[in-house]
């Protein structure tokens, strides 16, 4: 994210102290996105009176820790401490946000505080100002679980730790289940249940055999009318994730929505967890999504023979066509795999380690992708800029010469991006999602 604006609206903020600012600091000289990242945090954590970012209400609550906990393209997340019980908190400074981005954000916290449960992340309260937006949330010191599941198999793990099992997956599973369970009993859809929405903490999980698990991102999750079980709107998810139905709108491009949605969407999660890819995935999109909508899928040789039939039949069951005759989470929490004793549980190495890392990199090599589009698409409106300028002061001097654009044709952005790896939420999910829905909960 970048806190800047220009010197001079920035000058009147911090009562003419410019040496404050952050773009004096960057002004002075070139340097590299690392010292970049380390600036930023220092202006967002020291003198926190004068470089005036934060709301008065939001400083009169928390103490700013110079910790940094993660950032997105406009956004950066720290850690505070909540002055009245001393817990750390996680806060996430998005700087410029649009409109219809505040509106969404604020409908998933007021979602998130409707929830209360200890595998779903909490969100406190949210906090704004012009041009910045703060959310404050539950400290969670956990990584995504793809990435927790490689470390597993790290060479400095000792015997009883190394290695992913069928074990470690139905205690994942088991947890998600009783997330979403809790959710739809309040009748919250979260519709983008993967992997990457799923958080591993370093404190031991319920039943004893992997970390616990979090829930994030509920910034699709809708709310069911009471004594209502379904929720029409239009199509939205992550191909390879979302259900049938959900690929087969209406003739008014509406899908009626269920929680049955999440429960199938949690099936390619445990098909995934198993094996290290996905039942539908493809390079393209489109493809991905036409894979989805006819639901075939297969447990292939090479990586199922020795995964047990329960769990099988765990997958299968969540992965049922016909959504009338899907099970609800309530009931695939009673099969066998995700209510027998974990104990009991197959426990040798399930070897995804390389199928997990080529999802990995496929996925940063997207990432990669698109921070290069974005890139190339502000080179060019650069030089539109820089064009059209050269073509007004032409003129003014009786040139000939005329700008290769119109200015409606220039987007000016409202910050920089200090990000590297565009690891925020919605800037990754935005590629993914088939559409982001405008209804509010």
């Amino acid at each position: 994210m970048g806190c800047n604006q220009s010197t001079s609206a920035r000058d009147t903020n911090f009562k003419g102290l410019q040496k404050h600012t952050l773009s004096a600091h960057i002004d002075k000289k070139k340097i590299n996105k690392k010292d970049m990242k380390k600036i930023e945090l220092e202006f967002l954590t020291q003198d926190l009176e004068i470089n005036d970012v934060y709301p008065k209400a939001f400083l009169e609550e928390y103490t700013v820790l110079q910790e940094e906990l993660g950032r997105g393209a406009m956004s950066i997340v720290i850690a505070a401490i909540h002055k009245k019980d001393g817990k750390k908190h996680a806060i996430k400074v998005v700087e410029n946000p649009k409109l219809r981005d505040v509106i969404d954000m604020q409908r998933e916290v007021k979602t998130l505080q409707m929830l209360n449960h200890p595998n779903i992340l909490k969100a406190y309260k949210t906090f704004t100002k012009p041009g910045i937006f703060i959310i404050a949330a539950e400290f969670c010191d956990g990584v995504e679980l793809f990435k927790q599941i490689v470390r597993m198999y790290r060479v400095d793990q000792d015997d009883s730790t190394y290695g992913f099992t069928e074990r470690h997956a139905s205690c994942i599973i088991r947890q998600v289940a009783d997330a979403l369970e809790y959710a739809h009993e309040k009748g919250i859809i979260h519709r983008d249940i993967k992997a990457e929405n799923v958080l591993v903490g370093k404190e031991a999980g319920p039943h004893g055999n992997f970390g616990l698990v979090k829930l994030i991102d509920f910034g699709l999750a809708i709310k069911l009318k009471e004594g209502k079980t379904t929720y029409t709107d239009s199509p939205c998810g992550t191909p390879g994730y979302v259900p049938p139905e959900i690929v087969n709108p209406t003739i008014t491009g509406d899908v009626e929505y269920t929680t049955r949605a999440d429960v199938w969407s949690l099936g390619v999660l445990t098909y995934e967890l198993i094996c290290g890819y996905a039942p539908f995935y493809a390079e393209d999109q489109k493809v991905a999504l036409d894979l989805s909508k006819t639901g075939v899928f297969e447990f292939h040789e090479h990586s199922w023979a020795d995964v047990s039939q329960e769990c099988k039949d765990t997958i299968s069951t969540m992965l049922t066509i016909p959504v009338d005759t899907r099970k609800e989470i309530s009931e695939v929490k009673k099969l066998p795999w995700l209510s027998d004793d974990i104990e009991k549980i197959e426990d040798f190495d399930l070897d995804v380690e390389d199928n997990l890392r080529h999802t990995l990199a496929r996925k940063r090599w997207k990432k990669g992708m698109r921070l290069v589009m974005a890139v190339n698409r502000m080179k060019s409106k650069v030089k539109m800029l820089m064009n059209i300028q050269r073509a007004t002061k032409a003129k003014a001097i009786g040139s000939p010469l005329t700008p290769r654009g119109t200015p409606k044709d220039i987007i000016v952005g409202g910050g920089f991006s200090l990000d590297d790896d565009d690891d925020d939420d919605e800037e990754e999910d935005s590629h993914h999602k088939i559409k982001k829905s405008n209804t509010t909960a």
